[in-house]
């Protein structure tokens, strides 16, 4: 996997416990790939995007820094960026999946490279 040089955005990745139903055993390598659902909105106070693709997305994420053991601020990108920027904007709620498994949960804290709304 190779690195996020140029992320379309930075988040806060929360990574759930394995009793929660998260990752079994040690948080993944980095750079980390995976799946994202974006969660549903109220499309009120982001006139102009999309809730979401109707799908679900690939996700690269990098870390930044640790804040806990289970907490960290990553770099995203995305492996559809052009099709994923209309459903991105400062503090979109993201699920992560490896397979039908939520691991975590994440929400972008700045978007970089596109539309910021």
């Amino acid at each position: 996997m190779m690195s996020v040089e140029d992320p379309v955005a930075l988040a806060v990745v929360e990574w759930l416990s394995a009793q929660a139903g998260g990752r079994q055993g040690d948080l993944p390598q980095w750079p980390y790939a995976a799946v994202c659902d974006f969660l549903s909105e109220d499309m009120r106070h982001h006139p102009g995007c999309s809730e979401n693709l109707g799908t679900s997305v690939s996700i690269v994420l990098e870390p930044v820094e640790r804040a806990s053991d289970t907490i960290w601020r990553v770099k995203v990108d995305y492996l559809a960026r052009e099709a994923v920027l209309p459903c991105l904007w400062e503090g979109r709620q993201m699920v992560i999946r490896e397979g039908a498994r939520v691991v975590a949960v994440a929400v972008v804290t700045e978007v970089l490279n596109g539309r910021a709304k």
